[in-house]
């Protein structure tokens, strides 16, 4: 059960990378009343959003990773202290419901890499290499996720340009952004709630608190999002795992993503013999 909950609290967190996958909203320029007058540049933030906005609208491969260091207090300070979580995976995504790709997690030194495929309103899930898949219906929880993209990128309090880097050999425009705590926190208790009816996960969702974090954003040359690194820290009421827990579990998240190819063609189909 402590491996299931470790896995449980990472779920939440990578569903913040993860979700980079989809398609976001933003919030265009608006020039004045006088038609005349020259808009304004867009500001860090709309660059910023635009950019994960594009990530949904063509083909694109990412490749991400996650760790995760937990932590506790109270009755569940054993149970967390010192345990680690590192999770990542790749991804070939012919749109925002069609992708497929692999995942590899470890919890404390336990490995397990998982194939999957979404497409056609399926998902399927080896647990065994690939030999065998098992399905579920994709479902609105898991197309919404996806969609939601950087949509997280809304909750950041302030967006600062820190230059131009390059980036594999090609230039990009860099980007720095501070997530607002209050902001991140609703953003994900609603968006992760309703994504389930079980009412213990749902339960699970809605004690999550981000305590603070930041991400550094690259931009290349076409305005596509390039690559993206940052940390979150977050908390846990530890009775959303048990009543009888006291205390809180805490985590603390290093993340990283490249996206590339983008316009690559790429076509999703169900895995042989699934």
């Amino acid at each position: 059960m402590r491996s299931v909950s470790r896995l449980t609290v990472s779920g939440v967190l990578i569903a913040m990378v993860v979700g980079g996958c989809g398609s976001t909203s933003t919030t265009g320029h608006t020039a004045g009343s006088n038609s005349s007058s020259t808009p304004s540049p867009p500001s860090a933030r709309e660059l910023l959003l635009t950019a994960a906005k594009k990530a949904s609208e063509t083909s694109v491969r990412v490749d991400a990773s996650v760790a995760v260091q937990f932590g506790g207090t109270g009755s569940v300070a054993q149970q967390f202290s010192a345990s680690s979580a590192t999770i990542s995976f790749h991804l070939d995504l012919q749109s925002a419901t069609a992708m497929s790709g692999s995942m590899s997690a470890t919890v404390n030194g336990r490995s397990l890499t998982i194939p999957l495929t979404v497409v056609n309103g399926t998902v399927y899930v080896s647990s065994d290499g690939g030999a065998t898949y098992k399905t579920a219906p994709a479902g609105s929880s898991t197309t919404d996720n996806l969609n939601a993209s950087l949509e997280y990128l809304q909750s950041v309090g302030s967006v600062t340009d820190t230059g131009t880097a390059s980036l594999n050999g090609a230039s990009v425009h860099t980007y720095h952004a501070v997530f607002d705590p209050t902001t991140a926190t609703a953003y994900l208790r609603g968006k992760l709630a309703s994504s389930s009816t079980n009412a213990n996960v749902v339960k699970l969702f809605q004690s999550l608190s981000i305590t603070g974090g930041a991400i550094d954003v690259s931009i290349d040359a076409n305005g596509h999002l390039a690559q993206e690194n940052g940390e979150i820290d977050a908390s846990m009421n530890s009775a959303a795992f048990a009543s009888s827990q006291t205390g809180t579990v805490t985590f603390a998240e290093k993340f990283n993503a490249t996206f590339s190819d983008y316009g690559a063609h790429i076509v999703v189909t169900p895995p042989p013999g699934a």
